[in-house]
């Protein structure tokens, strides 16, 4: 291909990409609104501990006096604000690590383009998940899913779940990642806290808050590892 034809092929790709980038901000945007509106017009029915498996103070709550819900308010301690602080921190930097990519456009920058958007994506909902407890309410909307084996709250499914694209997305990037060994090492251990801290928590260990926004940490030390060493390798084969 002649280097006029490499140039209009860059180009179309980082059009592209510009109009994927302006979408995701528009969805996000869009599901904000939404969330204001569908807030804007509600009933507070009942309070207290109205579900048998759970002590929380739970909200029966109709809205658009069309459909009612249970809701759980989430209390957040300072280890889960620091948790969000971080997460928070993973999703804008692996925003700007897509962009970065982005004004390197070629065909081979396509794998490291969506990786970085698609992590932007996840993180946004998993901080908004962790801010508003969205899977407590929706597990106490989705009682059946308690009666799962194994299951001893409904929002334990609904956790559980989240390990299928998460896993799905780790095999899709696998070679993306395993480029990188100290991104792999940050990822590794990340995991293995979020494991423990999941068990520590069933358990009642004591100490076992802080483990969450430290695997976050190392989470994040994995995204900048892993996107200073793929930015430096799409500048070198410009």
């Amino acid at each position: 291909m002649t280097a006029t034809g490499n140039t209009a092929q860059a180009n179309k790709v980082n059009r592209t990409r510009i109009f994927i980038l302006l979408g995701v901000v528009v969805i996000l945007v869009a599901l904000a609104i939404f969330a204001g509106i569908f807030l804007s017009d509600y009933e507070v029915l009942k309070k207290g501990k109205l579900l048998p498996y759970t002590d929380g103070i739970i909200y029966k709550v109709r809205f658009h006096d069309t459909f009612t819900l249970f809701l759980e308010p989430e209390e957040l301690s300072f280890s889960d604000l620091l948790n969000i602080f971080v997460m928070t921190g993973i999703g804008f930097t692996a925003f700007t690590f897509s962009i970065v990519i982005d004004s390197l456009a070629t065909e081979t920058n396509q794998e490291r383009f969506w990786f970085f958007i698609l992590m932007f994506v996840g993180m946004s909902f998993l901080t908004a998940d962790e801010a508003l407890g969205l899977h407590e309410s929706l597990g106490h909307n989705l009682q059946f899913l308690g009666r799962l084996p194994f299951i001893k709250h409904p929002d334990d499914a609904i956790i559980l779940s989240y390990g299928i694209p998460a896993a799905a997305f780790l095999f899709l990037f696998r070679h993306f990642i395993l480029a990188e060994r100290r991104a792999l090492l940050f990822f590794g251990l990340g995991f293995c806290l979020f494991l423990v801290s999941g068990m520590s928590d069933a358990l009642a260990i004591p100490f076992e808050e802080l483990l969450e926004p430290l695997a976050s940490v190392f989470i994040y030390s994995g995204v900048v590892s892993l996107g200073l060493h793929h930015v430096h390798s799409a500048m070198n084969n410009r």
